[in-house]
């Protein structure tokens, strides 16, 4: 190896002149230049940590290009749920989707399903797809509480749909409150259930505007009652519009009572008791028109009134043809029972006076009878006199059926029953509800019976003899009953 020197042309008598030069040199004055500023050491530093942070931050971003379920996942925490399925299109290129990219695909349609159900109002798709989500995405975190979110409240959609559609059923049937009734178990919060509540309320509005016309309508025909049912059908009480109906009809309803007091206090001419009744009829009331034509016809009927208790008392006194003339001949506010109850006493009376002349004793009886049962005034003469006359025909009535009966057992015996059939109806007559006349009937119930079934017996046999008994079954038996029924019809054949 060679000197070092001659390789690098080293030249030894360089530092002996380099030596010399320096030492020749003459010291100099210092000059007047400002010194050099150097930097502090913190600030070094700090320049120091900022770079290092630098490149720091590059190492760190400088993070290879992600995969396919990398960006899967961030989209889908992103809510990106188209993205997710364009993220997945290269693994789905190649072949089946693995489980994961599967179930990230699926969460992904299904978060987009549900969204657009919801948009749309469709809340059971909602609650199926959430329902399927749930059971798919049991991973705690930000979605699966998404998810169960959502499910609450399609849940409480469905629920609040089926009570929408209880309550239009409701409403379509006639009862908006039972309507009312089913929305309010819709649960709050609900889209539906603000819109059901509208609708129904809206219908509502209808219906009441309909029955507020309606009553309208009525009061001003005064028609009372129809009023009042249709201010009912309207079901708005807290109304004031339906307080102020309900008031006129109450009004209404109170004058046209008053009207139909006054009215059958006219029926009967009781003039003054009717002029009375009509003092509570309100002249500038609902009622003012039918108030002044019920007055006309009072101050009409008092001469009316007149004439009648004039009638009356001829009646009661036992005049009744005078009674009769002097009754008004008008119809209209007159009582046609009078006249009617006059007109049937004079009857009877006569009839009583034609039986006594034919020395019909029953038929007077029968004549007294009705008399009695007249409504008849306590001291008037007709009734008075039928009275009298009914205790002595009772006695002789009595003492009559009493040999009628016997008359009527002994033919019943013989088998004479239309001569016992005629006896016992004398005696009925005379005597209504006598015992002995009681028993019998039971006693003709029972031998028609019979004599019908031996007639049935000898209609092969003896036809003639058949045709007796059914004839005297007819005899026996009421003419409803249905045995008799049965002779009737084997006596036609």
């Amino acid at each position: 190896m060679g000197d070092p020197r001659e390789e690098t042309n080293y030249d030894p008598a360089l530092p002996g002149r380099i030596r010399r030069e320096n030492e020749a040199e003459e010291p100099t004055a210092p000059t007047s230049e400002r010194p050099r500023r150097r930097l502090p050491a913190t600030a070094l530093l700090a320049a120091v940590g900022i770079l290092i942070l630098g490149v720091i931050q590059m190492r760190l971003t400088s993070v290879p290009p992600a995969g396919p379920l990398a960006l899967a996942r961030r989209h889908l925490a992103e809510r990106n749920w188209p993205r997710v399925s364009l993220d997945l299109d290269p693994l789905r290129a190649a072949g089946p989707l693995g489980a994961e990219a599967s179930r990230l695909d699926e969460t992904a349609r299904g978060m987009k399903r549900m969204e657009e159900a919801e948009r749309t109002g469709d809340w059971v798709t909602a609650y199926d797809t959430a329902l399927d989500l749930k059971v798919l995405w049991k991973e705690e975190g930000a979605l699966s509480v998404e998810i169960a979110r959502r499910l609450d409240r399609a849940r409480a959609e469905v629920l609040a749909g089926q009570k929408l559609a209880e309550a239009r059923h409701r409403l379509a049937s006639g009862d908006p409150q039972e309507a009312l009734a089913a929305l309010r178990e819709v649960p709050e919060g609900t889209a539906s259930a603000e819109a059901a509540r509208a609708e129904v309320e809206r219908a509502l509005a209808v219906r009441r505007e309909r029955a507020f016309a309606e009553a309208e309508r009525a009061i001003g025909e005064r028609r009372w009652q129809e009023a009042r049912g249709a201010l009912d059908a309207a079901e708005a009480s807290g109304d004031p519009r339906a307080q102020d109906l309900a008031r006129r009809i109450a009004e209404g309803l109170s004058q046209q009572e008053a009207l139909g007091k006054a009215r059958s206090l006219l029926g009967a001419l009781r003039v003054e008791e009717a002029l009375a009744a009509l003092q509570e009829v309100d002249p500038r009331g609902p009622c003012a028109a039918e108030r002044a034509e019920l007055a006309a016809a009072l101050e009409q009927a008092r001469e009316a009134a007149d004439r009648v208790g004039r009638a009356r008392t001829l009646f009661d006194r036992g005049r009744g043809e005078e009674a009769l003339a002097a009754l008004p001949s008008e119809a209209g506010g007159l009582p046609a029972e009078l006249r009617r109850g006059i007109a049937e006493a004079l009857k009877a009376h006569q009839a009583v006076l034609d039986a006594l002349d034919r020395r019909d004793d029953l038929g007077a009886l029968e004549g007294v009878r009705a008399l009695c049962a007249m409504p008849l005034a306590e001291g008037n003469w007709y009734r008075a006199e039928a009275a009298k006359a009914r205790a002595a025909l009772e006695r002789k009535a009595a003492a009559q059926a009493e040999d009628w009966v016997a008359q009527a057992v002994a033919a019943f015996r013989e088998k004479r029953y239309e001569e016992s059939q005629a006896g016992f109806a004398k005696a009925e007559r005379a005597c209504p509800g006598h015992a002995v006349v009681s028993f019998y009937k039971a006693q003709f119930l029972r031998e028609g019976q019979d004599l019908y079934r031996k007639g049935y017996i000898l209609r092969a046999v003896d036809p003639a003899a058949a045709r007796e008994n059914f004839r005297l079954a007819l005899v026996c038996l009421p003419p409803d009953d249905p045995t008799a029924e049965k002779a009737r019809k084997a006596l036609g054949e």
